[in-house]
C-alpha cells in the first residue's frame, strides 16, 4: 500500500519525523517542566519554613530576656532578698505582661514545687513537677525551651511553650529556683501561617525533640511521630509527663528523604503523595515542620500540560492531513503524466493529458507534452515511406528542441549584485541537459540538470523534473528538502528507465549575498575566490530517482565582490581531443584565472571558445551546459 502511494508515503515521513518527535519532544519538555515546577515549590517551603525558623529562635530569645528581667526586678538570685515573688510580681506589673509565670523551690529531698505564680496560675500551687522534662534541661544547661502538649495533668490539650530558666545563688551558685514562663502555642503557630505565600492545602506544626507533632495548623496530624521511637524515648516521653497520661504517638509516618536535597522528605497516605521541610529551631529543642500534599503541584499542572498536548496533536494531524490531501492530488497528477508517456511509448499517440487542481507546473509539462504529441502525429501523418518517416523523426527531434528552447529561460531576472552568465550545447537535437533561471519570493533559483544519454527520452524526463522542482519551491532556503520531495515523487517512475540524473538546485539571497544549494552529485563545480583561492561545491552522493528515500545536504556560501562560481555539467569536463585526452576542470580554472577580469556573460563565451579549441574535429557526445555566477565589485571588466 505504501508502496503505490506518495501521498501515504508522505503521511507515514509526516508521522516518522514530524508528529513523533514533536509528541516526544513535548513529554519530556512537560516533565522536565514538571520536574522543575516540584522544585520550585519545595524551596518554596523549604525558605517559608527557614524564615519561620528564624522567627522562633527571636521569639525564644525574648522569652530568655524576660526571665532574665524578671529575675533580675524579684533579686531572685539573692539568697537574703525578699522572697514573696508573688507580690513583686504584682508591685512591678510583670504579672499583666506575662500572665502565666511560675516558680519552682527545690526542697530539701531535690524535689521541685510549684511556690508562686502569677494570677492565671494560681491553682497550679503545691504541684510537684520534678519529673517533668524541662527541670532536668533547666537544671544542666541554664535555660530551656520545652514544648508540651498537657497542662500539668489535665485531659484536655494545653499546647504550650515552657521557657525554664535555673535560678543560682549570686553568693555561692548553689541552685535556688527555676523560673518558668509559660506561653500558649496556638497564637504562634497562627503567627506561622500568616503568610501571603503560604496556602491552604500546606501546613505547619511544631514538633518536640523527639519529631512528635505537639502543635499543627491541621488538628489531623497532632501528637504523629515522624519517625519511631525507641523504647528509651518512649520511657522518658512517659515518665515526664511532656503529653500528660496519654500513649504517644498514635501513629508514625515513615519519611524518606527526597533526591539529595538537606532536610526535603516524601511520604505517603491513603494513596496521597507529600513533601515535608523540617527546620530545627533552639538548639533543636523543637522543629518547624512544612509539609503539602503532591498533588497540589501536579494536578493543575497535568490537567493544562493535557489539553496543550491536545491542541498541539489536533494542529499537527489537521495540517498532516492537509498536506496529505494537496500531495495526493499532486501525485496523481504526476502518476497521470507519468501513465500517459508509458502509452505514448507505447505508441498510444491518442492520449492526451488533462490539467488536474493542484498541478501546479506540472500541468504544464503536461500541456507541453500534449504539443509535442499533436506536433508529432502532425508530422507523423504525412510521412509516405521510410525515408519520409526517417525525415518527419528528425523534424520532430528538432521540434522537441524548439519546444525545449521554448521552456528554456529567454531571459536573466535582475539579480541585484550578481551577474550570470550560461553556455549550453546538447549534442544533439535535444538535450538531457536544462537549466533554469527565475525568481521566487525576491530569491533567484538557479537549477541545472545533466541527465545521461541525449535524445526524446533524456529530455522528456528533464523537462519532468523541471515541472517538479518548480512547483516544490518556496522561499525557503532549505534546498536539500526540496531535492528529497522531488526525489521521492519521482523515484517511482524511474524505476524501469535506466538513466542517471544529476541535479543542482541553488537560491540566491541578494539581501546577504548568501548561495543556498543542494545538488544530487559529490560535485557540481568550484569557486574561485577575489583572493584566488578555489573551493569546491560540496554535493551529496547518489543521483535523483535511483533510491525511494534520499538524503541531499543543504550548503550555504557566502560571496564577496569579485568572486566567481562555476557550475557545469559532466559534459563539459569530460569532452576529448582527437587522442582522446578528458579536458578535465584544471583547465576549466586556467580559463577562469585568465578571464576573470571579465563580465560573467563574456567569461562563459571565453570557456565556449576554449572548449572548441581543444577539441576541435571531434564529435560532442555529450550534453553541455556552464552556468558563470560572478559578484560584482571585482577586479573591472575589460
Amino acid at each position: 500500500m505504501f508502496s503505490k502511494s506518495i501521498a501515504l508515503r508522505i503521511f507515514a515521513l509526516y508521522l516518522l519525523f514530524i508528529v513523533l518527535p514533536v509528541t516526544i519532544f513535548f513529554l519530556i519538555f512537560t516533565q522536565w517542566d514538571y520536574d522543575e515546577k516540584i522544585n520550585y515549590d519545595i524551596h518554596r517551603i523549604k525558605n517559608i519554613g527557614l524564615s519561620r525558623a528564624s522567627y522562633l529562635n527571636g521569639f525564644i530569645a525574648d522569652q530568655y530576656t524576660a526571665l532574665d528581667l524578671i529575675t533580675l526586678l524579684t533579686d531572685q538570685s539573692n539568697p537574703y532578698a525578699n522572697r514573696d515573688f508573688g507580690t513583686l510580681l504584682t508591685s512591678f506589673g510583670i504579672d499583666k505582661i506575662y500572665p502565666n509565670i511560675v516558680l519552682l523551690s527545690k526542697t530539701p529531698d531535690d524535689h521541685f514545687l510549684v511556690t508562686a505564680t502569677s494570677e492565671n496560675e494560681k491553682g497550679n500551687t503545691g504541684h510537684d513537677v520534678t519529673y517533668r522534662g524541662y527541670i532536668k534541661s533547666a537544671v544542666t544547661n541554664g535555660y530551656t525551651t520545652y514544648p508540651n502538649n498537657r497542662a500539668y495533668d489535665e485531659i484536655s490539650p494545653a499546647e504550650q511553650f515552657v521557657f525554664a530558666k535555673a535560678i543560682r545563688s549570686i553568693e555561692d551558685y548553689k541552685l535556688l529556683d527555676i523560673l518558668l514562663l509559660i506561653v500558649n502555642a496556638r497564637p504562634i503557630l497562627n503567627i506561622l501561617i500568616e503568610d501571603k505565600f503560604f496556602r491552604e492545602t500546606e501546613t505547619v506544626s511544631l514538633l518536640t525533640k523527639d519529631q512528635i507533632v505537639f502543635a499543627s495548623s491541621d488538628p489531623a496530624l497532632e501528637l504523629i511521630a515522624l519517625a519511631p521511637l525507641t523504647e528509651e524515648q518512649s520511657a522518658t516521653l512517659l515518665s515526664s509527663r511532656q503529653f500528660g497520661n496519654l500513649t504517644v504517638p498514635k501513629k508514625t509516618l515513615h519519611l524518606i528523604p527526597f533526591s539529595n536535597l538537606e532536610n526535603i522528605y516524601q511520604w505517603s497516605e491513603n494513596g496521597r503523595d507529600h513533601l515535608s521541610f523540617i527546620a530545627p529551631v533552639a538548639d533543636k529543642s523543637l522543629y518547624i515542620w512544612m509539609d503539602m500534599e503532591k498533588k497540589t503541584i501536579s494536578a493543575p499542572y497535568i490537567r493544562a500540560a493535557w489539553i496543550t498536548i491536545a491542541i498541539v496533536l489536533s494542529i499537527t494531524i489537521a495540517s498532516c492531513f492537509i498536506t496529505i490531501f494537496i500531495s495526493y492530488l499532486l501525485s496523481k497528477t504526476f502518476k497521470e503524466l507519468i501513465t500517459l508517456m508509458g502509452n505514448i511509448g507505447e505508441g498510444d499517440l491518442s492520449a492526451r493529458f488533462k490539467p488536474k487542481p493542484f498541478g501546479f507546473e506540472i500541468n504544464e509539462a503536461g500541456l507541453t507534452l500534449n504539443t509535442v504529441i499533436d506536433l508529432i502525429i502532425n508530422k507523423t501523418e504525412a510521412a509516405k515511406n521510410e525515408i519520409l518517416k526517417t525525415e518527419i523523426a528528425s523534424k520532430e527531434l528538432r521540434i522537441g528542441r524548439q519546444i525545449q528552447e521554448s521552456i528554456t529561460p529567454r531571459s536573466i531576472p535582475d539579480s541585484g549584485n550578481l551577474e550570470i552568465g550560461i553556455f549550453s550545447e546538447p549534442a544533439g537535437d535535444v538535450s538531457g541537459n536544462f537549466y533554469d533561471i527565475y525568481t521566487r519570493n525576491d530569491h533567484l533559483i538557479i537549477a541545472l540538470n545533466d541527465t545521461s544519454g541525449t535524445g526524446i527520452s533524456s529530455c522528456l524526463y528533464s523537462v519532468c523534473l523541471r515541472a517538479i522542482l518548480r512547483s516544490l519551491i518556496s522561499d525557503s532556503s532549505d534546498m536539500g528538502a526540496l531535492l528529497e520531495n522531488a526525489n521521492s515523487l519521482f523515484y517511482k517512475d524511474l524505476q524501469k528507465a535506466p538513466l542517471n540524473i544529476k541535479t543542482f538546485i541553488g537560491s540566491w539571497d541578494n539581501s546577504t549575498s548568501t548561495l543556498y544549494y543542494a545538488s544530487a552529485s559529490p560535485s557540481f563545480g568550484f569557486i574561485k575566490r577575489v583572493n584566488g583561492a578555489f573551493d569546491t561545491l560540496a554535493g551529496s552522493k547518489g543521483s535523483m530517482g535511483t533510491l525511494p528515500k534520499a538524503t541531499f545536504q543543504t550548503s550555504s556560501i557566502c560571496l564577496q565582490a569579485g568572486d566567481i562560481v562555476i557550475i557545469y555539467t559532466r559534459g563539459v569536463i569530460e569532452r576529448q581531443d582527437s587522442t582522446g585526452l578528458l579536458y578535465g576542470e584544471n583547465r576549466l580554472k586556467n580559463v577562469l584565472v585568465q578571464n576573470a577580469h571579465l563580465a560573467a556573460t563574456a567569461m562563459a563565451k571565453a570557456f565556449e571558445h576554449a572548449l572548441l579549441l581543444f577539441t576541435k574535429g571531434t564529435l560532442q557526445e555529450e550534453d553541455m551546459t556552464l552556468i558563470v555566477l560572478k559578484i560584482k565589485g571585482g577586479p573591472p571588466h575589460v
